[in-house]
């Protein structure tokens, strides 16, 4: 039923996690909860501007005449 490349695949997948898991411990351990807070205030505010920031690469709805039509309302 499961083929060869399937085990490997999710063996793999599962040594990956286990060892993510281990380094996120052990950087916790080696910063502190104040350096785990700090970390994570980081990776907060990139994914806040990430998602929520200014998209230059798409225009907003209404700009292109040729684009607006009573399918994407």
């Amino acid at each position: 039923m499961w083929d060869r490349q399937y085990v490997s695949s999710l063996g793999i997948f599962g040594v990956v996690v286990v060892a993510t898991l281990i380094g996120i411990e052990s950087l916790l351990l080696w910063l502190g909860w104040a350096g785990g807070a700090g970390l994570s205030a980081i990776a907060g505010g990139f994914l806040a501007w990430f998602y929520w920031g200014p998209r230059p690469d798409l225009t907003p709805r209404g700009d292109d005449p040729e684009r607006d039509g009573p399918w994407n309302d």
